[in-house]
This record gives C-alpha cells, structure tokens and sequence, in this order.
C-alpha cells in the first residue's frame, strides 16, 4: 500500500511541476503568433528574392568551373606517404591522420566536379590512377582513389572501362582492403 501512494505522489509532484513550468512561460505575442515566413535570402554573394521562381538559364550560368591545374597540383602534393600517415598515427592514434584528411579535403571538390563533367571525370580518373598504383602512397589512401574511380564510372558509364584498367594494376594488397571494407563497386 505504501508503494502505491508513493508513486501516486511522485506522479503528482511531476505532473505538478510540469503545469507550473507551461504556465510560468509567457505567452506569446500576436506577432510571434503570426509572423509572416521570409521573402528573402542573403548568401555570400547575393541577396535572393524567393518568391520567385528561378530561370533555368541563372542555373546553368552558376555551374562548377572546371578543374584547374592549380587544383590538380593541390591534389598530387597532398597524396598521403605511408611514412606521413605513420606519423601521424603516432602522434594521435585516437584520431584520423591529418595528412590523410588534407588529402580528402582536396579531393572533394575535384570530385564533385567530376560527377557534373565528362572533362573533369577524365583528368580526376588520370589523377587517381597515380595515386593508387603509387607505392609511396599510403594504402588507406590508395583504396580511396579506387573507390572514388568506381564512384566516377557509376556516374560516366563509358569510363568503366577505365575504373576496371586501374583495379587490373593496383597492388593486391589494396584490392584485399577494398574488399575487407566492401568498397568496392557492386
């Protein structure tokens, strides 16, 4: 019998306590009740009306650009060396090694690039069949650059060829960490 009245009255305490947190909250203004939704937004390079509907022909002008050599240089010198990423480790075994996460924070955008261009998918496929046939490069990084050329031929069906040209020339020990981590393309 005790049991029971001491949960009825823990009930109550909380029932309690939450009506009085509700009713200690003031209540809300007729403005805050009714304020009308946003006709604009502001980016970083304009301010967008969006009641409007957007012309396709604004969309196309604001496509990616294609990729520089700047950007293709950025992407070589950032291929991870296993003695880098070694380092790393050693210095942070708890975290992903920093020369790895440059290296991905330069290929990203090449990527995305590539999915939208023929042009870009080709010079990025030719980038990265260097770096996973390199053996300086650490292993981790060259599985990624296989997996992001199959990415790319899922999305240009006529590179495939090329996707199955640098899986015939990487090291077996890279194809083994593809398939243990299923990366690879199914």
């Amino acid at each position: 019998m005790k049991r029971k009245h001491f949960v009825g009255i823990f009930v109550a305490l909380l029932l309690g306590g939450l009506f009085l947190n509700l009713y200690e909250r003031p209540p809300m203004t007729m403005e805050q009740q009714t304020e009308p939704p946003p006709t604009s937004v502001t980016t970083a390079d304009a301010k967008v009306d969006i009641t409007k509907p957007v012309e396709k022909k604004k969309m196309a002008a604001r496509s990616i650009s294609s990729i520089t050599s700047t950007e293709i240089k950025n992407l070589r010198n950032s291929f991870p060396d296993k003695t880098e990423v070694r380092a790393d480790v050693e210095k942070n075994p708890h975290r992903t090694p920093e020369s790895l996460v440059i290296f991905a924070t330069n290929m990203g955008p090449l990527m995305e690039k590539a999915y939208k261009s023929d042009k870009d998918a080709d010079v990025l496929i030719k980038v990265l069949h260097d770096c996973a046939t390199d053996d300086n490069v650490a292993r981790s990084a060259r599985a990624l650059c296989v997996k992001n050329v199959d990415k790319i031929a899922r999305t240009h069906p006529q590179m495939k060829g090329k996707a199955d040209e640098l899986r015939s020339d990487v090291s077996p020990d890279v194809l083994k960490l593809l398939q243990k981590r299923n990366m690879m393309m199914k």
